[in-house]
């Protein structure tokens, strides 16, 4: 089975085989033709898939959900999201509507922000942060190719509230689309 990870704000689309880790395909927009290189915009030359990082968005909500069950939680929790908006610290974050009281599979079937930054929120940040790096989020993942980014994930003693409840629902933390592939892949094959 392929897992396909689509960093559409970097341009890239990595293909990678669950049970071995292997990146099958990975394509990258803007593209280049390689014999002719002096005729390519200077940008266009780098792998984007693994250079350039993004923030993952609504893709990090299993691994946070995930974190909070390794912590603990019941796996029949309800979390309430009404009234479809929260503050966050000093911010206001949303859903796209009011999902009311959410058991785990409709807070990740509907994406709701609410409910995994509460997640996130009841946990601690040094508990998130171990359970994204060992899915490998904040490192290189060896991958051989030149200029590889380990994505950007502050350490957690650095984190506060506004932090910790953001990455859980996928900003404040960036990472490449190779790294998202590898993540995830190691997720469906559970860990």
């Amino acid at each position: 089975a392929a897992l396909i990870a689509n960093g559409a704000a970097s341009g890239s689309v990595v293909v990678i085989d669950i049970p071995t880790g292997e990146i099958l395909a990975m394509v990258n927009q803007p593209a280049y033709n390689p014999n002719a290189r002096e005729a390519a915009e200077p940008g266009t030359h780098r792998n984007r898939a693994v250079t350039d990082v993004v923030e993952p968005g609504s893709v990090m909500k299993p691994f946070t959900v995930l974190a909070a069950l390794e912590a603990g939680l019941d796996p029949k929790v309800i979390v309430q999201t009404s009234p479809g908006w929260m503050m966050l610290g000093k911010y206001r974050i949303s859903d796209v509507h009011d999902h009311g009281a959410v058991d785990l599979t409709h807070l990740l079937s509907t994406s709701s922000n609410i409910g995994a930054a509460k997640l996130g929120l009841g946990m601690t940040s040094e508990h998130l942060y171990d359970v994204l790096h060992r899915f490998g989020y904040g490192e290189s993942t060896h991958s051989g190719f030149p200029g590889e980014s380990s994505g950007v994930m502050a350490p957690p003693n650095t984190w506060g509230m506004v932090k910790r409840g953001s990455i859980s629902y996928g900003m404040g933390v960036s990472v490449t689309p190779v790294q998202l592939a590898h993540a995830t892949a190691m997720l469906a094959m559970r860990g």
